[in-house]
């Protein structure tokens, strides 16, 4: 498949006449209604290779993400939050520009819970990463480089993770049976049900040293 082929595909559109397609045409080798031809993409290999344009994108940014966040963050270390929203920015970013396009590819019910399962897992990832890297603010003489350590894994982790789940349902997807499986419903659910633990187990600390703080203050 050329290059300009795989950049429609990619858009959703027929790899021949550049027209919208639906996802029959372009995963499961069905006849574009505007052409006539089967997109090239049908074939295995040729799904491997979008997925693999995917994957490219982000193997050809990693270098810079993780350069610049690890520079951003001993820079920034120092100073409490500045880093850490620095990395919270970062994950955002990762999230619209790399894993936004292959959305295109899922059906209405799949996209709704990939998305729903990635924006939990960059919360997961976001809000736990940005508590260690506060919590290493107390850590004398070595916070920055600590933070940036925190920092470079957890955009490592969300985007590993991120690129290998959208590329298993982009093989779903283009299976002969293409409906949602149960885990799919109930990942977002437990990633949710983790988001909340950690929201309620934030509050019991909080509450805990104003408790501890008020018994020790007059």
């Amino acid at each position: 498949m050329q290059d300009h082929q795989r950049a429609l595909l990619l858009d959703r559109r027929c790899a021949w006449c550049a027209e919208p397609a639906r996802l029959g045409v372009l995963l499961r080798g069905e006849a574009c209604e505007h052409c006539g031809r089967t997109s090239p993409s049908a074939d295995a290999t040729e799904l491997e290779g979008v997925l693999g344009a995917v994957q490219s994108k982000w193997k050809a940014k990693r270098a810079w993400a993780y350069g610049g966040l690890a520079v951003g963050t001993l820079v920034t270390g120092w100073f409490p939050l500045v880093s850490s929203l620095l990395m919270v920015a970062t994950l955002i970013y990762l999230r619209v520009a790399l894993l936004r396009q292959p959305m295109n590819w899922f059906g209405p019910a799949r996209r709704f819970t990939a998305r729903f399962a990635l924006r939990m897992w960059l919360l997961v990832v976001g809000i736990g990463a940005f508590a260690i890297a506060e919590l290493s603010t107390f850590v004398p003489f070595a916070s920055a480089p600590l933070k940036a350590a925190i920092s470079v894994a957890s955009i490592g982790l969300f985007t590993e993770v991120a690129v290998a789940y959208l590329g298993s349902r982009l093989r779903r997807e283009a299976s002969e049976d293409p409906s949602l499986q149960w885990h799919e419903w109930a990942l977002p659910a437990g990633l949710l049900t983790i988001l909340l633990g950690m929201g309620a187990a934030a509050a019991a600390v909080v509450i805990a040293i104003v408790k501890l703080l008020s018994g020790v203050m007059p």
